[in-house]
């Protein structure tokens, strides 16, 4: 039920970084889950990325579904790679988990924009804003609940003239309500439903 990320381990991250031409920093851990749509980030001596928990709707009917997302807002200048990262780089990672009862699907990727740097390397990957979201589906397991709890362990790796990893545990609580469910405050943060590049 977890969404789905692409994992290539330190040595996949350290290889990354080389091809080119940086430096990597490792991250530390990260804090305290936040609260819903609390920003939390590793403590970086400079952070260029941070990742924020978003729902599309402000609760979720019993039979119903919505979207949950991660924000990543990327500082000028850097960017963070898609699911494909390209020559170079490591791919986004967003892993959800939640209670029985609720069903999470793969992770919806919008279509990258393509980087072109020294030595003919192409890259894949987004600048300033992007939502990487999954959809959440309530399922007869969950009859009864007055909330859905979610967590999210989210890693990336950011890259300008260096590439610094970075990573947080986001955390929110969805309320199950009959009636039907009100966009929330970040709805409009959320990509058109078929804007993922193959």
């Amino acid at each position: 039920m977890n969404g789905l990320g692409v994992s290539r381990g330190v040595s996949g991250l350290l290889a990354a970084c080389c091809c080119l031409g940086v430096v990597s920093v490792d991250a530390a851990k990260s804090d305290p889950p936040a609260a819903m749509g609390q920003k939390r980030a590793s403590p970086l001596t400079r952070i260029p990325v941070t990742a924020t928990a978003i729902v599309e709707h402000a609760s979720i009917q019993p039979d119903g579904s919505t979207r949950i997302g991660i924000l990543f807002d990327i500082e000028e200048g850097w960017h963070i790679y898609w699911k494909d990262p390209g020559d170079a780089g490591v791919a986004t990672q967003v892993e959800w988990s939640g209670p029985a009862g609720v069903s999470i699907s793969a992770l919806d990727w919008p279509a990258p924009q393509e980087f072109a740097d020294a030595g003919n390397i192409r890259t894949f990957g987004y600048t300033t804003s992007v939502v990487l979201s999954n959809v959440l589906a309530m399922t007869p397991e969950a009859s009864g609940v007055m909330a859905v709890p979610l967590r999210a362990n989210v890693r990336w790796v950011a890259c300008e003239h260096i590439c610094l990893p970075g990573s947080a545990t986001l955390e929110l609580n969805l309320p199950v309500s009959a009636e039907p469910p009100a966009l929330s405050a970040n709805a409009d943060r959320f990509p058109p439903i078929h804007s993922q590049r193959d």
